[in-house]
């Protein structure tokens, strides 16, 4: 392929993209690398991945519920998830927006 039409040819890959404002992205959280992160530059939020999270032994806790308010109480000052908090429906869903996932009957990116 030429030149002149290779960079048209990327330049309206580019555009038909463009109607998405927001992207999200990986980053790392503690060690470079980890990838543990993923940010979403539309809403300007970090989301910390599940994996990290998850209700198993790693937790202090008798069940389920002990071990969720235990990570929730984790999200405050000097804890290990300081500077997170639980996301609500909203958050979720303005987050598939920014990666133009589909939610119900209609496209999130418009």
């Amino acid at each position: 392929m030429r030149p002149k039409l290779r960079f048209f040819a990327i330049l309206v890959a580019a555009l038909w993209c463009a109607p998405c404002a927001g992207a999200v992205m990986q980053r790392d959280w503690k060690n470079p690398g980890d990838g543990l992160l993923t940010y979403d530059d539309a809403n300007q939020r970090e989301w910390l991945d599940l994996s990290q999270t998850l209700l198993t032994s790693q937790f202090p806790g008798a069940d389920r519920e002990a071990k969720y308010l235990y990570v929730v109480g984790q999200t405050g000052t000097g804890g290990l998830f300081d500077g997170f908090s639980v996301a609500r429906s909203p958050d979720v869903i303005a987050l598939a927006q920014s990666a133009g996932i589909k939610y119900g009957d209609s496209e999130l990116c418009d």
